[in-house]
């Protein structure tokens, strides 16, 4: 959750696509489904969580594809890697490989 909470409120906004205050941000992570849904992360070499991608799969329709919601975060001084890339790369490889 610290992560999240690290991001200034532009970031948070391109996050969440809203402004986003702490208690939601709090909200949101007591609410992960890690039996549902799956979250990537990267970290610094001191263990500081530095990257975060959060794929929620969402509830399958009869006769219709199965669908995901991508979130990717990257504090400021992870990016300019290709952090957010690798993330989305690897969220997406899961996908194609995962029926859930």
């Amino acid at each position: 959750m610290n992560h999240l909470l690290l991001l200034n409120e532009e970031d948070r906004r391109l996050r969440f696509g809203i402004q986003t205050p702490d208690e939601v941000i709090r909200h949101y992570v007591e609410r992960l489904d890690f039996n549902k849904d799956v979250i990537f992360s990267v970290f610094d070499l001191d263990l500081k969580l530095i990257g975060m991608a959060h794929l929620a799969y969402l509830p399958e329709h009869k006769g219709a594809a199965r669908a995901a919601e991508f979130g990717v975060s990257v504090l400021p001084e992870g990016r300019g890697q290709g952090l957010g890339t690798a993330l989305l790369k690897r969220s997406a490889v899961h996908s194609r490989n995962n029926t859930h």
